[in-house]
């Protein structure tokens, strides 16, 4: 097939000495001809960092319970980009520091008891009204998290007005749908849309992708402005979580973050790092206790692993299949150009979810899809 003028002047600015890959010939001809993705694309996008001490490669069956099912996607092995012992990212986390994070999140998914609201990552109506005792985390910018105490709120219930009245498992069956180019790797859009929730994390678009994304969302992770060119596209939200620069998406109901536990977090140190055994961001805990510095600046959690992990320890969701999180630091489904920054490591993040799958299905009912 010829492609019309705009696409060859496309492949010339993206082509380097007169080769592309298939994913950008693919992209080119579909955006030349105006037409929606409806084929499963071929994903050449880059090479994930080393992962010290990792003994099963992620996206392999050693990973999937009997619950989850690889399916379209059974063939996508997270590998990484290793060669002669170097790699184009930094380690996915130090050498050693595998156990660390194996600790944390068994110790994160101990507190989690979604039904009695042990963890509340959201201020809502039912974590407000119950009787229990939180440690609200408090985290000053270039300090230690602390866990201070504050008695029951139900003891006043103005402090429950307003506030989203959603209960455990309200939400039902969940997909949570991430901007990662791994979910061009399989058309998942019916599955998504079959969901009883969907969950977006930030504006995308979806009407060219929809094959792959499916197209409804009932819950946005609001990300402020940033991709709100893309609000058109949600036009029947029920819920936003965080801050939304948009309000033109139908009738919402807002969604307070909060993080909030009843057991107060435990300190303990992994070396020279302090980090807390049950905190709710867990997250946090994994980048301080597992990875290096870039130059000066500490690496730390994307907002993609902060969401989905709110969401999953709500216990607002039945069972979250996870879709488009950044298996292996590539670009944006509509943005192949872009690149996790290395100062996010989506070697840990995967590794993390890869963890709760496997060890952790029967409490958390999580399935990742690559």
């Amino acid at each position: 097939m010829e492609l019309p003028a705009s696409g060859k002047a496309a492949a010339k600015r993206c082509c380097r000495g007169g080769t592309c890959s298939d994913f950008i010939i693919l992209t080119i001809l579909w955006a030349s001809l105006g037409g929606t993705h409806s084929a499963r694309a071929s994903v050449k996008d880059i090479s994930a960092g080393i992962m010290p001490d990792l003994d099963h490669a992620l996206g392999t069956s050693h990973w999937v319970p009997k619950e989850c099912s690889l399916g379209k996607s059974k063939s996508y092995v997270i590998a990484d980009g290793a060669k002669n012992g170097k790699s184009p990212r930094p380690l996915g986390w130090r050498k050693n520091t595998l156990e660390n994070g194996k600790q944390l999140m068994d110790a994160w998914a101990a507190a989690f008891s979604p039904e009695s609201g042990t963890i509340c990552p959201y201020m809502t109506r039912d974590c407000c009204v119950k009787k229990k005792m939180r440690f609200v985390r408090l985290h000053p910018k270039g300090g230690e998290p602390s866990f201070p105490g504050i008695p029951p709120l139900q003891n006043d219930e103005r402090n429950c007005t307003g506030l989203a009245d959603v209960k455990y498992a309200e939400w039902g069956s969940c997909a949570f749908v991430s901007r990662g180019s791994s979910i061009l790797r399989a058309e998942h859009g019916t599955d998504i849309d079959a969901h009883d929730t969907v969950i977006r994390l930030g504006h995308m678009p979806l009407l060219q992708w929809k094959a792959f994304t499916g197209s409804r969302t009932d819950v946005l992770i609001g990300r402020g402005t940033i991709q709100a060119r893309y609000a058109g596209e949600y036009p029947n939200i029920r819920y936003v979580i965080g801050n939304d620069s948009k309000k033109k998406n139908g009738a919402q109901t807002p969604i307070k973050l909060w993080g909030a536990t009843s057991a107060k977090p435990t300190p303990v140190a992994f070396g020279k790092a302090k980090v807390f055994l049950g905190d709710s961001r867990v997250s946090d805990s994994l980048y301080k206790s597992m990875t290096a510095p870039i130059g000066k600046k500490n690496r730390g959690p994307s907002t993609g692993i902060d969401a989905v992990l709110r969401v999953i320890s709500s216990g607002l969701c039945r069972n979250i299949d996870i879709y488009g999180m950044s298996a292996n630091c590539g670009g944006h489904y509509y943005d192949l150009k872009d690149r996790m920054k290395i100062h996010h490591s989506c070697e840990l993040e995967s590794w993390a979810l890869h963890f709760l799958m496997r060890h952790h299905y029967s409490k958390m009912h999580t399935c990742v899809w690559l």
